[in-house]
């Protein structure tokens, strides 16, 4: 029999604690003397008392212990109680990482070493001449049947369209119904003409859509969909949105710091996700409604050594656009998406990616005009300046064993550097 303080050395377990474990029923002393209180423990408590500190070690509570002290044997039981705590411990170093990351940006804010800034603008559109259906539908899915009547009505007139066109759908109820719903469907034209069966040409009133350009990290990008949300409440709807957020990581892949990649993927990828489906539901509800995704030409290659992580978010992006937009043409949605795929611009993003493009950017006014060209055109995929679209569609040609070292080449101009550690 060993005294309280002799296993107190053995177990590594303070006295104060081992009094305490017996208070609590946890490790109850082999023998204690009714004279004198004194507490004796047996050499063959000590396995339990390394279970009890490895299971603290672990985080469980000593209420937890003490209940699978009883089952300690039991290895299947005892596996499920360890699978839940070390899936309750991810779960909480997670909302750990989370949280030093918040930290870590807001410092840095603190410190004008990183900016966060976000812009949401509400523009006007003016009055407008346009070809209107008004129709009692069964049901707001059934809104092509609007449409159907609209084209129907007026192929034989040769419409000409507005520049730029809108095409919308106003809903007129003061609420949601379930069923027999009423709507306007409007497409802008020029000129004057005659009214037919169902078509009406009527001057529309203004109306006003929203713009959010965002600049920053991921961890902010709630504040930016409280802002869309906002307007949102303020003014009613999202006419268009110009999904633009990204940043570029350049350098091998082996040496490129991983934070950096996985924040650029955090902004390129999943900010652009999260606010592309929430207004895009959003304008599904209202019934009209257009949204412009900024990729790049990046995401219409193959692959981009030494901006691979850059190169396969974009190719993400477009990917993503591309789809969407086949099942809203499926659906008859009357929402428009698009992707914007420029080559270089004369913006700061050389600096955020700390590169040097080898070929001579654009401006941003070219690049902007080229995208009202093609959403005026209801392109799914719009390539700004004639001579990015050649070299996208070029390189449709080249094999990709032949094309992928070129493109190597390229991107080490882009750093400065001819050669990379092997």
């Amino acid at each position: 029999m060993l005294k309280i303080g002799e296993f107190s050395k053995l177990s590594r377990v303070s006295v104060r604690m081992l009094r305490h474990y017996d208070d609590i029923g946890l490790l109850t002393p082999a023998y204690i003397d009714r004279f004198t209180d004194y507490r004796y423990y047996s050499e063959s408590q000590l396995p339990t008392v390394c279970r009890i500190t490895a299971l603290k070690d672990m985080g469980f509570r000593l209420a937890d212990i003490c209940r699978m002290l009883s089952f300690y044997d039991d290895r299947q039981r005892l596996d499920e109680c360890l699978a839940a705590q070390q899936a309750a411990l991810e779960a909480q170093a997670e909302d750990v990482a989370r949280k030093l990351r918040l930290l870590d940006s807001a410092r840095k804010r603190l410190r004008k070493e990183d900016t966060m800034a976000y812009n949401v603008t509400v523009k006007t559109l003016p009055q407008r001449y346009a070809a209107c259906v008004r129709m009692t539908i069964p049901c707001y899915e059934q809104e092509g049947t609007v449409w159907g009547v609209l084209c129907a009505e007026t192929d034989h007139m040769n419409l000409i369209p507005d520049d730029p066109c809108y095409c919308s759908v106003t809903f007129l109820d003061a609420e949601y119904k379930e069923k027999d719903v009423e709507v306007e469907a409007q497409k802008t034209v020029k000129g004057q003409y005659p009214d037919t069966e169902h078509v009406k040409f009527r001057t529309l009133p203004a109306v006003t859509y929203a713009g959010c350009t965002y600049q920053g990290g991921y961890e902010h990008i709630g504040e930016v969909n409280a802002a869309v949300a906002e307007i949102l409440r303020r003014e009613g709807r999202i006419d268009i949105l110009i999904n633009n957020a990204g940043f570029g990581a350049c350098g091998s892949f082996l040496e490129t710091d991983p934070e950096k990649e996985l924040s650029m993927l955090r902004v390129n990828v999943l900010a652009m996700h999260r606010l592309f489906k929430f207004v895009l539901k959003k304008m599904e509800a209202q019934g009209f409604g257009a949204i412009l995704n900024v990729a790049s030409s990046a995401g219409l290659l193959p692959g981009g050594p030494y901006m691979a992580g850059y190169y396969a978010s974009k190719a993400y992006v477009v990917s993503l656009t591309r789809g969407v937009a086949e099942e809203l043409r499926e659906q008859h949605s009357p929402v428009y998406v698009c992707a914007l795929c420029p080559g270089p611009v004369d913006t700061e993003f050389n600096d955020r990616a700390d590169v040097v493009f080898a070929l001579k950017g654009i401006s941003p006014q070219l690049c902007v005009d080229e995208a009202m060209r093609g959403m005026l055109r209801h392109k799914t995929i719009i390539v700004p300046s004639a001579l990015m679209r050649a070299a996208t569609t070029a390189q449709k040609l080249v094999p990709t064993p032949l094309l992928m070292p070129i493109m190597a080449r390229q991107q080490k101009r882009k750093l400065g550097k001819d050669t990379f550690r092997r």
